[in-house]
């Protein structure tokens, strides 16, 4: 008896140790953020919007027009940098399009520690300090989130008025994501619930994610869609880091909701 006492008791101080590693870890795991600062930019057409928390890169359009230039906002995933879409995102920049990149607290120096919490708000802060500028168009404004991102773009979409939302590699919520791998998730010190936002999301909505997948299943985008209203839905045989970005079909996804027109590109 005392030998089972033992073993028992054993068990359940590894058990109580693991999930205060689980507790007090998981923000490590849950944002690994790089660690690089922010390189010197060198494109005069992107300006780094330093805020109390976070921080923002504003990149204008490529091109010249006679009306203000619709605005996409990215959220990037746990383990990257907004710096590093620059150059993928010059696509848009190219169609008229400013960009909006959002830098977590805590990534690349920017001020603060991640959690949903700041993540969120870093990312109003950085939508509201461009707000009033007259070369942007927040009537067309997309928020456009990949993997963590999606539920920060997602929250951004309940927020504020958008024209649309581009999610990349999402997750249906952070919750059922984390009891997916088979990790207690009533432990969970952040929440993303992206069914919510979508559920009540007027706007289209622009999915994308990979078949092959094994960090975020695509029936997460499968559930996603189920719950939109106006959902556009393309998968591609991938996984999550190795996803060919979509931009053809999302330029079409922009041209056909009206969110790109022929002036955008007046003066190429």
């Amino acid at each position: 008896m005392r030998a089972l006492l033992s073993v028992l008791t054993t068990i359940a101080v590894v058990t109580c140790l693991g999930l205060l590693v689980l507790y007090f870890g998981q923000r490590w795991l849950l944002f690994p953020a790089p660690n690089v600062g922010l390189a010197p930019i060198r494109d005069s057409g992107v300006e780094v919007i330093e805020l109390e928390l976070g921080r923002a890169l504003l990149a204008l359009p490529l091109t010249q027009s006679e009306r203000p230039a619709p605005l996409l906002v990215f959220a990037h995933g746990n383990a990257e940098v907004a710096q590093w879409s620059l150059e993928p995102f010059l696509i848009f920049r190219r169609a008229g399009f400013a960009l909006l990149l959002l830098e977590y607290p805590g990534y690349g120096g920017a001020p603060g520690r991640p959690s949903s919490e700041s993540l969120n708000r870093a990312a109003l802060l950085a939508l509201d300090s461009v707000a009033e500028r007259p070369e942007l168009d927040l009537e067309r404004l997309v928020v456009y989130g990949r993997s963590i991102g999606s539920g920060v773009a997602c929250h951004v979409a309940t927020e504020r008025e958008v024209a649309a939302v581009v999610l990349e590699s999402p997750f249906s919520s952070l919750e059922s994501l984390v009891a997916e791998k088979g990790l207690p998730a009533f432990l969970l010190r952040d929440s993303f619930d992206n069914v919510a936002a979508i559920s009540e999301l007027e706007a289209p909505l622009f999915l994308y994610h990979g078949t092959q997948d094994t960090l975020i299943s695509v029936s997460h985008s499968e559930t996603l869609a189920e719950k939109a209203a106006d959902v556009t839905f393309l998968t591609a045989d991938c996984g999550h880091n190795d996803c060919p970005r979509p931009w053809p079909q999302l330029l079409d996804f922009f041209r056909s909701n009206g969110i790109l027109g022929r002036e955008d590109l007046a003066n190429p």
